[in-house]
């Protein structure tokens, strides 16, 4: 069974903390790659509900504005705990593609074995215009062209451009904005009324322990950034792979696909 479900933002769960202590009697916090957080939408990974079914997620639609939202607290009646797991994200070219569902074009082989009543009806599904098209050549070549244009016009890399982190211990603690200046192209620095910024601003925001982020959809085509921090921080050089491009959407909620299936009891 398929669903599609809108959504405003992504919500990451991040791994549990240590319970205990490293060799110096300190706590290890521990650090995970974004691109681990977002497995959980690439149409494969599952969870399995206590009704036994197991569910899968993936995108089917990207907005402009990619929100994300790391859940670094848990409460009960007595007591509220922050998880303080660093995440390695990068500034720039987030390559959302592995987590969309995109339409599927039909292989070359597969369109020669259709005839041309089955090529007029994929024409169909993909509202493609069949006109001027004489014979069965004519009908694959205007498929390919009509895919050829959707790659070329897919969007899918992200650059941030806010960053809402927590400092501090979940009952003491406080929250600070990062913002970038897209004409200045620097990073500033909002905690209440106090603004600030530095040169090492960007490695800062890298570091941080983010619980809020919003990302802007570069456009189609456009060129891949380079990260313009100091490497040797740890997870401050981390640049996603290129593996692709995905289907762009608009500044609207987007969809997730939520597949479910029945799990099969052991025997």
């Amino acid at each position: 069974k398929i669903a599609h479900k809108k959504f405003i933002y992504l919500s990451l769960e991040l791994p549990r903390s240590p319970l205990f202590k490293d060799n110096q009697d300190t706590n290890f916090i521990p650090q995970v790659p974004l691109f681990d957080l977002l497995a959980k939408f690439d149409g494969v990974t599952s969870e399995t509900l206590r009704s036994g079914e197991k569910r899968r997620f993936q995108l089917s639609k990207l907005p402009r504005y990619l929100i994300i939202h790391y859940k670094r607290f848990t409460s009960n009646n007595w007591f509220k705990e922050k998880n303080p797991t660093l995440v390695n994200f990068p500034l720039y070219n987030l390559d959302m593609s592995p987590y969309v569902a995109f339409p599927e074009r039909p292989s070359e082989d597969d369109m020669k074995s259709k005839s041309i009543r089955e090529l007029q009806a994929i024409m169909a599904k993909h509202k493609i215009d069949k006109t001027g098209c004489l014979s069965r050549s004519d009908l694959i070549d205007k498929i390919n062209k009509h895919h050829d244009k959707l790659e070329k016009s897919r969007a899918t890399r992200y650059d941030l451009i806010a960053n809402i982190c927590h400092v501090g211990t979940a009952k003491d603690g406080t929250y600070k904005a990062h913002v970038l200046h897209r004409g200045m192209k620097q990073w500033f620095e909002f905690e209440d009324l106090h603004i600030n910024t530095s040169e090492t601003m960007a490695q800062q925001v890298a570091l941080s322990e983010c619980y809020i982020q919003v990302y802007e959809l570069q456009p189609p085509g456009a060129l891949v950034k380079r990260e313009e921090i100091d490497p040797s921080l740890d997870g401050a050089n981390f640049v996603p792979n290129e593996s692709g491009a995905g289907s762009g959407g608009d500044a609207s909620a987007s969809d997730i696909k939520v597949k479910k299936e029945k799990m099969e009891e052991d025997s």
